[in-house]
């Protein structure tokens, strides 16, 4: 009973203190959490305490660097002292002072960095200004005593030289007066020597008149005289042009020779006489009378020239007349000896196309031994000048010379009058551009003696009788391939 009444006495002494330690454990709990809590919020405070301590140390660095850059005991770039502008402004006192420090700092020249430019060296800047500034006004206040004593020297100079010219002035003024009272004097000698003059002149002047009289009657004689010589020139010059017109020309050389095959002629003219290659001759008979008239019968061109004979091909013949011995050769553009000019007037139409065929007229005169020594084109230009040794003017065409008026404003009409008289003032005949054709254009090249690879010997050196009646070539030109024109 005891032993159990100990037990149970146990048993409750257990279950109070296990209720005492779970009441102490719950209190201590409570307690805890009460205390937890009211920790939490204190390190809040604390930390909120710490962080506005922590911003408020940190604008006071920056006012303090803000305030080191003003005065220079720390740099600051342009950058740095734009970024400071925020904690500036939260302090009035410091922003007063950098409002300040901003227009002291307008005092430092542009040449200065931003960097540079606080209180301490704005202090060496001024002293350097101002020395800069007082060397400046010392120089000025120099230059301003040099230039007072240069003027002092120049008006010096000026008014000695016033004086000299008022003493020069009144020596003038002396030498003025007895110069003038000179020409007084020699005004009067100089009026009575003009009128002395004057009755000279006078009596003069009708001796002259009467002088002058005889002179006009002189020159009017004169005159006529000039005038009666000047048509005489004329008749001269008509009758020159008359006697060397183309009625009145003559051969100039003659045929003494044909090849074989009828397409070579040899000719009595040679290098002595000025003669070349590629000058055109007519051939005519020599019974026809003035060449003028003449029937042309066959025309050749000069293929081969010694000193004294040449060779021709026939450009053209008529198998009806053959060229024999004896025939006579004809050119307007050739002479012997000389050069054969021409003036060319008015529109050159050859084949009646309304087209200007000069070019192929000139290139015909100059081949044949010719020169162009004046040319009248349609359009009214001209070239050239006629001389003495012109012995042609072609003229062309009828063209109406009221329609073309050159550059200069020379009518046509009267280029195309002056070039004419002009022409019979120099006895140059006249030749109408058919009749210059008819002598100088052959109208077929194709029966001609080949040259080149197709050259055959046969065409240059063999001989054929005439067909004529009797007439054969000579003998010093039947010799085959021999002759005066072989090289031998």
């Amino acid at each position: 009973m005891a032993a159990r009444d100990q037990n149970l006495q146990l048993m409750r002494i257990y279950v109070a203190l296990v209720t005492f330690l779970c009441a102490v454990f719950l209190v201590g709990w409570i307690w805890s959490a009460v205390s937890g809590s009211t920790k939490a919020k204190q390190m809040a405070e604390s930390n909120q305490r710490a962080k506005a301590a922590e911003d408020q140390f940190r604008t006071l660095n920056l006012q303090l660097e803000a305030t080191q850059g003003m005065f220079g005991v720390k740099q600051l770039t342009a950058a740095e002292i734009s970024g400071l502008q925020d904690s500036i402004q939260s302090n009035p006192d410091i922003q007063k002072m950098a409002d300040k420090w901003a227009i002291d700092m307008g005092l430092f020249g542009p040449n200065v960095p931003p960097q540079d430019r606080n209180y301490t060296n704005l202090v060496a800047y001024l002293m350097q200004e101002l020395r800069a500034r007082n060397q400046q006004v010392d120089s000025a206040a120099q230059r301003q005593d040099q230039l007072i004593e240069e003027n002092k020297a120049v008006l010096t100079r000026e008014t000695k030289a016033a004086e000299q010219e008022r003493n020069r002035a009144a020596d003038l003024e002396k030498q003025l007066a007895s110069e003038r009272a000179d020409f007084t004097a020699k005004l009067e000698a100089s009026q009575k020597s003009i009128d002395q003059t004057a009755q000279q002149l006078l009596a003069s002047n009708t001796a002259h008149a009467t002088e002058k009289n005889k002179l006009l009657a002189q020159v009017s004689a004169l005159t006529k005289e000039a005038e009666e010589l000047r048509n005489r020139n004329v008749q001269l010059a008509e009758k020159q042009n008359e006697l060397e017109n183309e009625d009145f020309q003559t051969p100039q050389g003659e045929v003494v020779g044909v090849g074989l095959d009828g397409r070579s002629v040899y000719i009595d003219l040679g290098t002595r006489d000025g003669l070349r290659t590629g000058v055109r001759f007519s051939v005519v008979d020599p019974n026809q009378g003035k060449i003028a008239d003449a029937r042309i019968k066959a025309r050749l061109e000069v293929v081969d020239v010694t000193s004294t004979n040449a060779r021709a091909r026939v450009l053209e013949d008529k198998n009806s007349d053959p060229i024999v011995r004896g025939d006579l050769i004809y050119s307007p553009a050739w002479a012997p000896g000389r050069k054969v000019g021409f003036a060319l007037l008015g529109k050159m139409d050859i084949n009646d196309d309304g087209s200007d065929d000069r070019e192929l007229i000139k290139s015909l005169i100059l081949q044949s031994g010719g020169e162009i020594s004046e040319e009248l084109l349609p359009s009214g230009e001209s070239f050239g000048r006629m001389t003495t040794d012109t012995r042609w003017l072609v003229v062309g065409d009828a063209f109406n010379p009221n329609a073309v008026t050159d550059s200069r404003g020379s009518s046509y009409q009267t280029k195309y009058a002056d070039m004419e008289k002009r022409a019979r003032g120099l006895a140059v005949s006249q030749m109408n551009i058919d009749k210059l054709m008819n002598w100088l254009r052959s109208s077929s090249d194709d029966r001609s003696i080949p040259f080149g690879a197709a050259a055959q010997a046969a065409d240059l050196f063999e001989r054929e009788r005439i067909k004529s009646s009797g007439n054969s070539v000579s003998d010093i030109y039947q010799l085959s391939p021999q002759g005066p024109l072989s090289g031998n």
